[in-house]
């Protein structure tokens, strides 16, 4: 058999037409390789060539075992968790609404439609994350700086010439009687400047300055929109944990833990010293200080100045709270005398209907959706996959941590949403995709294969091993140099 035949031979075993090329060539390269040494030996090309294709074994079976190991691969845990906490979602808001329906008349026919969006929503995103995740992520890699550019322009670009502000709340776009909520786009932003992180491998200060500014476009955007500074702190903090990921990975020529140290100093340090200052007395507190409303909600948070009427109202209706089972006067107490109670605070209205217990398990669920995605993330050999997945995951991560914490009184109260929980509908589109992109990643991690960086002298270890179990081939190559 000729190399060619036998190549023909493994690769029509293999159903995936993306991973043929890489294996025919990795197999091509073996062979060759062990070629060489017969022909040192004193053997004639051909019989040489003849001989190294015999040794590889049977064609047949080498190509089936290839096809099993390089295989689209779907996570399913992760699919069924993700339906199971978006119908838990579903059945809050049902129990929530039959409880309250006997109440005051417009707000209840407000929650109503709110539902009924939050229902369509469901059911243009489960099946939109499907699709997303038979795509293949990897032209985000390709093209990460034309889609951050895009994506960018259509956000900035959009809000200037098309957006509208609703009742002095947030701006969404308007296209006949669809409304998109403009903030909840710019999540979908993490995975793009994940993506970016990738391309810029290999670089050194230039690159970093490059990816400073890439990320601050991302940050403006929201305080383009007006009201949404803490979107723009949680997002801002979102970016710089990835980017930190990059940078421990060694991914740039800089020195990895004086940058983070400084970088997170910056970070952290500023609002730190800001407190401080307040308790200290060399900035004024109060009411009649100088800030702006957001301003005395982080000092009110920090201890100076009075509590704010939305935690107050929050902490009254978890402090009669039930350990288990609803309770149909904490409902009605919601509707009425908690704003934000089916977006904001809706992890304090589903307290009031699953009790604490049922809190808690909510609260698990998505920690466990979210551990689940950061596990299938950081387990890639492709680099683009770990950071585009971990992008995703902290989108989710994120949110999820703030909307808790904020409901329980432990930051400052703000715009939050609770994944599955926070009725909307872009938002919740928005956490679709972004599971979408994530499974993606899991779907092709047998597939892909690392492109090198054209900056890197370091090596690259082979996209496969074959191992058949009864000796017919065990083949595992070498790591090579790769040149600059």
């Amino acid at each position: 058999m000729t190399k060619t035949e036998f190549l023909d031979t493994v690769t029509a075993q293999v159903r995936c037409k993306r991973v043929r090329p890489v294996i025919g060539e990795e197999l091509e390269q073996h062979i060759s390789d062990q070629a060489r040494e017969y022909e040192r030996e004193g053997l004639e090309a051909k019989t040489a060539e003849e001989k190294a294709v015999a040794e590889m074994g049977d064609p047949v079976e080498i190509g089936v075992e290839l096809d099993r190991v390089h295989r689209p691969r779907m996570s399913w845990g992760i699919v069924a968790l993700t339906g199971l906490i978006a119908v838990a979602g579903l059945f809050f808001w049902a129990v929530f609404l039959g409880g309250v329906s006997a109440g005051p008349g417009e707000r209840v026919e407000l929650l109503r439609y709110a539902f009924r969006q939050h229902i369509l929503a469901s059911l243009i995103g489960f099946p939109l994350m499907l699709v997303v995740c038979l795509a293949d992520y990897s032209f985000l890699g390709k093209h990460a700086k034309g889609i951050a550019l895009v994506f960018l322009l259509l956000l900035y670009g959009g809000t200037l010439l098309g957006g509208r502000q609703l009742y002095s709340g947030p701006v969404f776009f308007l296209f006949g009687g669809v409304s998109i909520h403009a903030a909840a786009l710019i999540w979908l932003y993490l995975p793009i400047f994940g993506a970016l992180l990738y391309v810029y491998r290999g670089g050194g200060w230039s690159a970093v300055g490059k990816l400073v500014l890439w990320g601050l476009a991302g940050i403006l955007y929201p305080r383009m929109l007006g009201g949404q500074f803490s979107l723009a702190l949680i997002f801002g903090l979102a970016l710089a944990a990835l980017f930190s990921l990059a940078v421990l990975k060694g991914w740039y020529r800089i020195r990895k833990k004086p940058v983070l140290g400084t970088f997170w100093g910056l970070v952290l340090g500023v609002p730190l010293a800001l407190i401080v200052s307040v308790h200290l007395g060399l900035l004024p507190s109060g009411a009649d200080s100088a800030y702006s409303y957001r301003m005395q909600r982080l000092l009110s948070f920090a201890g100076e100045g009075d509590e704010s009427y939305q935690t107050q109202m929050a902490g009254e209706l978890l402090d009669h709270s039930r350990l288990l089972g609803g309770s149909p006067e904490g409902m009605t107490f919601a509707v009425e005398s908690l704003p934000g109670y089916q977006t904001d605070y809706s992890f304090t209205s589903l307290i009031a209907v699953f009790g604490i217990f049922g809190g808690v398990l909510v609260m698990t669920a998505l920690l466990l959706l979210i551990a689940g995605i950061f596990r299938i993330s950081l387990t890639q050999k492709n680099q683009l996959g770990v950071t585009v997945g971990c992008a995703a995951g902290l989108a989710l991560f994120v949110q999820t941590l703030e909307s808790i914490l904020m409901n329980l009184g432990l930051f400052p109260p703000t715009s939050a949403t609770l994944p599955f929980f926070s009725l909307g509908g872009t938002g919740q589109i928005v956490i679709y995709l972004l599971i979408g992109i994530a499974l993606s990643v899991c779907r092709y991690q047998n597939i892909l294969r690392e492109e090198p960086r054209r900056a890197d002298c370091g090596e690259r270890e082979s996209v496969f091993r074959i191992r058949l179990g009864r000796g017919v081939l065990t083949y595992e190559r070498r790591n090579e140099p790769r040149g600059v």
